[in-house]
């Protein structure tokens, strides 16, 4: 009835063509929904966390860097102690506090939490899917954030596997520092680019880690490939490794060539990953970087072993504990 009035009050149903009424009621339902208004707060929100995010990295690329120049990698204290990262997680704290961007955003806007980071924390490599689990606040994402970025820290070091290194000579020191700082940096580039491609955008982003020639990430990657080539073995030949180098990373290096490869696979993984949990995105790393470990973040459960007792045709098992 309500309808009806409306249409008398405007001239009548016959002063609107039938065709034109069926038109107009396709086009709203063709519609749908509206979309949700992006807001200043919104956009100002994900840069604060994005350049917070990148600023914690750098610190642990910092901490990293002093720990190759000590040489002391088996005894480089946890980097959550060091006094750098400690600052960069508080700024990154703040960016979600009470009178923050995100803060207005969320509880003065009323933008859904859920268009800021990962709707659930990932494992990230730190179980923080245990630890923190579902983002219900924004103190949540905060600790999911910190979580996820600890995480990739400790394994990209874990991926150098650096703790296996053995005695170094002078010049492996040299090559060992100048190499694993330049993957550091490569993978910080890409996400440089990443937080420049989502600037003044919301959810969903469309910005993946990118390697395609000519991006500054594949410059970054061919630089590896340049301090690698200056290393030298034992024997001081330029251009090689030595074998105590052979022992960095957890895959098999049998050559410099190898080297420089597998230092790319991991700052690939890294950056691909880095995106992915500070925008929300879903870019599939283990096909960009290569490494089949490179999906969820969650570490290999403890594996077992078993060696032949020879004589008696009895098999003892060897678990992660012994």
């Amino acid at each position: 009835m309500h309808r009806s009035r409306s249409l008398h009050n405007l001239g009548g149903p016959s002063s609107f063509p039938v065709a034109t009424i069926v038109t107009i009621a396709a086009l709203v339902l063709s519609l749908g929904s509206p979309a949700p208004a992006q807001t200043g707060n919104e956009v100002l929100c994900n840069q604060d966390i994005a350049k917070a995010v990148l600023a914690l990295q750098r610190a642990y690329a910092t901490d990293l860097g002093r720990c190759l120049r000590l040489g002391n990698f088996q005894e480089c204290p946890d980097p959550a102690l060091e006094v750098g990262i400690q600052r960069g997680e508080s700024r990154l704290s703040n960016k979600l506090k009470p009178g923050s961007h995100c803060d207005s955003a969320v509880n003065v806007d009323g933008v859904a939490l859920s268009r800021f980071g990962p709707i659930t924390c990932p494992a990230a490599w730190n179980q923080c899917d245990v630890s923190v689990g579902s983002i219900d606040t924004l103190s949540d994402l905060d600790d999911c954030l910190r979580c996820m970025n600890y995480g990739i820290a400790v394994h990209y070091r874990r991926l150098l596997d650096l703790g296996r290194t053995g005695s170094l000579t002078p010049d492996d020191r040299k090559c060992l520092r100048a190499t694993v700082l330049a993957t550091g940096k490569a993978f910080l580039k890409s996400f440089k680019e990443v937080v420049k491609c989502a600037r003044g955008g919301v959810k969903p982003f469309a910005c993946p880690a990118d390697d395609s020639t000519g991006s500054r990430f594949a410059k970054a990657l061919e630089a590896i490939q340049k301090k690698v080539a200056r290393c030298r073995n034992e024997a001081g030949v330029r251009g090689e490794i030595s074998r105590n180098l052979h022992k960095v990373t957890r895959r098999p290096i049998l050559s410099a060539a190898d080297y420089a490869g597998e230092l790319q696979t991991v700052s690939r993984c890294m950056a691909c990953q880095l995106a992915n949990v500070t925008f929300g995105q879903d870019q599939d790393c283990p096909g960009f970087s290569g490494m089949l470990r490179c999906d969820d973040g969650k570490l290999a459960a403890p594996g077992s072993a078993f060696v032949a007792n020879e004589g008696d045709g009895t098999v003892t098992f060897l678990t992660a504990e012994e």
